[in-house]
């Protein structure tokens, strides 16, 4: 079964701009208010301050009700002006401080296997931002507005319980200091698309589409409109979604754990503070697809179980009892990692983090990386299916954390309190992996002629053990050291490296991070923003990873070279630029 709707006009919406009580928010999809395809708009509105100019007035003025064109009502029944085929949801160079929404009435029962959406959009300068969201007919009902949001939101953050929702956000002001709120420390493009679930920020995005538009007074209508495509197909264990924009790729099937298809009524929303702007969106499209299967709840297991993490305790390990699973019948497993202030606090810095498991013969794997945030407790959920082989029966599991908090007692000293589950999802996997082994393992110094790099990256010769078809190569590096290290490195040093298949294949790949600012565990203490060699503080780390199928010759065998850019330190003798590595080959059926 296939729906689809082209929601291409719009006539007669009423937006609520003014200051509106929860209970009296306007009803624009009464039986007399405006349908799409015979579908009712429902629209509401909070806030509203008449600008003076470009920046507000600060005396609060309540403005009037405005339809999609930024006119009266009284002035299209005099045929002043056409509202045409645009939503308007903010009230450009009229009023700022506005949060608007305008939400379609349910067209059918059901959550969707796959959902797809498209719209132009004109985002202009000044703004918040605005986003689409799915609300969960649960929460918000089949009809009518959207109750009443949470104190403070806005739909540049669209962060509400059981729902997706996809923003377009013109609002991340530069700042140059080092240790505040605001991110942009390079004074980046103000242009970002980030993907949210359940109240939860899931990804921020850097847009290389320049769509946030400068809209003069005397603008063409038509101008300033960009095309976006948003897909979203469900999957084991979560969903993927892709975003476009002018047919490039911002966002491209990234992984949402525990996004589930669910009954949901499409809405748009924007929001403004100091600065009018505006928020249009035309030609909407949704199609979804089958309808949603039943899916069997996840077993659950603990992996690490409330450890306290501190100077005393940096490498806790214990052997615990894990379901006993066929990996070609486990479609996901999720690892949902929680970092919790210990008794004393959180420790203030960014350190080096990893969860590790070992397999029956005592070989020890990274399962997950991760850099603790400055000072503040997180939650990550990780996609782990590929090590099923090693999450299964009873295994020893265990943390490392380079915290050095120490105190008096253990009720003041601060540190981590870590916890680590894992989420069993049944299916069959996207990718069935028979064995996992371990490559280059270790913590190498980076610029030292007396003790070469090359000497730590040795070829490493790979051979298909039964069963196997293919494979893939896990690059797990992260770069750590600072001044008086030369260039800064290895932290702070974007360094070029190479993986060489077969002594004449040659991959590239820049180990740096210039996302650092738009990472979801946002704000922090200390130097969060700033790009840094492979990681970012209060995030976990992203691996390189290079598929190897073809690699293996009729004897089942390849050889891998890893070559990092050449770099000497002058500065060694009073700092060591090192790069933290963990490597694996996963072979596939």
């Amino acid at each position: 079964m296939r729906l689809s709707r082209l929601l291409a006009v719009v006539f007669g919406l009423t937006l609520l701009a003014g200051p509106v009580p929860a209970t009296a928010q306007g009803d624009g999809g009464s039986a007399d208010g405006p349908t799409f395809n015979g579908t009712p708009v429902y629209v509401s509105g909070v806030g509203g301050r008449r600008g003076g100019g470009a920046v507000a007035d600060p005396g609060e003025v309540p403005p009037p009700v405005v339809t999609p064109s930024g006119v009266t009502p009284e002035q299209i029944e005099e045929g002043v002006y056409d509202p045409g085929d645009t939503l308007e949801l903010l009230m450009a160079w009229r009023y700022t401080h506005q949060t608007n929404t305008a939400v379609f009435g349910l067209w059918e029962r059901g959550g969707y296997e796959t959902v797809e959406l498209s719209f132009a959009l004109r985002a202009g300068v000044g703004g918040l931002g605005g986003a689409v969201a799915l609300l969960p007919t649960a929460r918000y009902g089949a009809t009518g507005p959207v109750d009443a949001l949470p104190a403070g939101f806005g739909w540049d953050e669209p962060n509400l319980p059981g729902t997706f929702a996809v923003a377009f956000d013109t609002h991340n002001p530069p700042s140059g200091n080092w240790f505040n709120a605001l991110g942009n420390i390079y004074d980046r493009p103000q242009r970002e698309v980030s993907i949210h679930y359940d109240g939860v920020e899931v990804a921020n995005v850097f847009c290389e589409v320049d769509y946030p538009a400068g809209i003069e007074d005397d603008a063409d209508e038509n101008e300033g409109f960009h095309d976006v495509r948003v897909s979203v197909e469900h999957a084991v264990g979560g969903g993927y979604v892709s975003v476009w924009i002018d047919e490039s790729a911002v966002v491209e099937r990234l992984f949402v754990a525990e996004l589930r298809p669910y009954e949901h009524r499409l809405a748009f929303g924007a929001s403004s503070s100091d600065y009018a702007a505006a928020f249009d969106i035309r030609a909407i499209g949704y199609e979804v697809g089958d309808r949603a299967a039943e899916r069997a709840a996840p077993s659950r297991a603990v992996l690490v179980d409330a450890e306290v993490v501190n100077a005393g305790n940096r490498e806790p390990r214990a052997a615990v009892a894990l379901p006993r699973i066929d990996p070609a019948t486990t479609g996901r497993i999720i690892a949902t990692l929680t970092l919790d202030p210990a008794p004393g606090g959180c420790d203030p810095w960014d350190k080096k983090g990893a969860v590790y498991v070992w397999d029956g013969e005592g070989e020890r794997y990274e399962l997950i990386r991760f850099i603790t945030p400055y000072g503040r407790p997180y939650q990550w959920k990780v996609d782990v299916t590929d090590y099923a082989t090693l999450l299964t029966g009873r295994v020893e599991a265990g943390l490392f954390v380079d915290t050095w908090m120490t105190g008096e007692t253990p009720a003041t000293t601060r540190g981590w309190t870590v916890t680590v589950t894992l989420d069993y999802y049944p299916g069959t996997p996207e990718r069935e992996v028979v064995a996992v082994r371990n490559l280059w393992v270790g913590e190498p110094e980076y610029g030292n002629p007396a003790s070469p790099m090359a000497d730590f990256f040795t070829d490493q010769t790979l051979t298909l053990p039964d069963g196997a078809a293919g494979a893939f190569v896990r690059l797990m590096v992260t770069g750590h050291g600072m001044h008086p290290a030369t260039y800064n490195a290895g932290e702070f040093m974007p360094a070029d490296r190479t993986l060489v298949i077969n002594g004449s294949a040659r991959l590239g790949d820049l180990l740096w991070t210039d996302d650092c600012y738009l990472n979801p565990c946002r704000p922090q203490g200390g130097t969060w923003k700033f790009d840094r060699a492979g990681w970012a503080p209060g995030a976990v780390v992203s691996p390189w990873e290079v598929p190897l199928d073809d690699a293996f010759d009729a004897a089942g065998r390849a050889t891998l070279g890893y070559i990092p850019m050449a770099y000497e330190n002058l500065g060694r003798d009073e700092a060591q630029a090192t790069h933290w590595v963990e490597s694996q080959v996963f072979y596939t059926r």
